[in-house]
């Protein structure tokens, strides 16, 4: 390639002492750049929790309700068997009747007993709900405390998740403020005190209704 000539090299020199004179500002801006990147990687975390919570919550309601579609389907099942086991014995009735007119009288009362129970077990089956109108609230057990854990993975400030596996909204205070969980549903608050109270209320059994009061420290 050949030498670089000293006019050359002296140009060469100026140049770099010249861009060496720049100051690099950017520094500046990387706390925030930062900053930003960990919230939404924390916003990503949560939405990420919430989506499988509900979830989870979801399937919990589906498996109860086959749990109680299989017991009615189980009882149908059993009503058949008799209304059947009635019928063949209406049917073995008959049979005698004709065969014996010596027993008609009997057997005429065999029959109305018979009649008697085979109704019965029609209105029976006929009182059973209709598999495929079950309510949702008919499979969801309310009364369920609300399930409290702190989100171990925040990078900037942490939060509670607050889980309502009931079929009805649960409103409460979280240190003096209200809170409302939506029923099967899940809310993130935030931890202020480090020994955070919960209080809210729930429906029991026999009507009445029972404050439950949790502490939570991180």
């Amino acid at each position: 390639m050949g030498f670089i000539s000293g006019k050359l090299l002296a140009g060469l020199t100026a140049g770099a002492l010249t861009v060496s004179g720049v100051a690099y500002t950017g520094g500046q801006y990387l706390d925030d750049i930062k900053a930003n990147i960990d919230a939404v990687k924390e916003k990503a975390a949560l939405m990420h929790d919430e989506a499988y919570t509900k979830a989870q919550i979801a399937n919990e309601f589906v498996n109860q309700k086959n749990a109680e579609i299989d017991r009615l389907e189980a009882g149908y099942d059993a009503l058949e068997d008799e209304l059947e086991k009635a019928n063949l014995e209406i049917t073995e009735g008959q049979a005698g009747l004709d065969a014996k007119d010596a027993d008609l009288q009997e057997a005429n009362a065999d029959m109305t007993a018979l009649n008697t129970y085979s109704a019965a077990a029609v209105a029976t089956v006929n009182s059973l709900p209709d598999l495929g109108g079950i309510a949702d609230s008919d499979s969801v057990v309310k009364g369920n405390e609300l399930v409290i854990s702190l989100v171990s993975s925040q990078t900037i400030e942490k939060k509670y998740k607050v889980v309502n596996k009931n079929g009805v909204a649960i409103t409460g205070t979280h240190n003096g403020e209200a809170f409302t969980v939506p029923a099967g549903d899940v809310i993130y608050v935030a931890n202020k005190s480090g020994a955070d109270t919960f209080i809210y209320n729930l429906d029991t059994p026999n009507g009445g209704v029972t404050t439950i009061t949790k502490k939570k420290t991180d």
